[in-house]
């Protein structure tokens, strides 16, 4: 069971991209780079684990301060709509690491939505 904690993070990011639209005219890609640093501020979590013979009482150390690089892509079509209900096509890739004293993971994320 955890005690009622308060989380004070605080980050600063930028962010590079270029857009490009493509021969159609009708599609753009948008290509993108992130970074950002991520600090806790939050002491210690408390948390109380139960077993058998009692409560224990625990203490867990704050996330600490981490870094975050993103690379993506991302894809814009506007749909006629005169041949399909759709007015707009949106597709996206991206790939994210984190990492720091306390962190190191990556993630690698796809989307694709219509818009109507």
């Amino acid at each position: 069971e955890f005690e009622d904690n308060l989380t004070k993070l605080g980050f600063v990011s930028g962010t590079l991209s270029k857009s490009v639209i493509l021969p159609d005219g009708n599609s753009s890609l948008r290509y993108f780079g992130t970074a950002t640093y991520y600090e806790d501020f939050a002491g210690p979590r408390s948390a109380v684990s139960a077993t058998s013979s009692g409560n224990i009482d625990l203490e867990v150390d704050s996330i600490g301060s981490y870094s975050e690089v993103s690379f993506g892509l991302n894809f814009l079509r506007g749909l006629d709509p005169a041949k399909t209900e759709a007015r707009q096509l949106n597709a996206a890739v991206r790939a994210d690491y984190r990492f720091g004293d306390t962190v190191d993971s990556w993630c690698i994320t796809a989307q694709v939505r219509l818009q109507f």
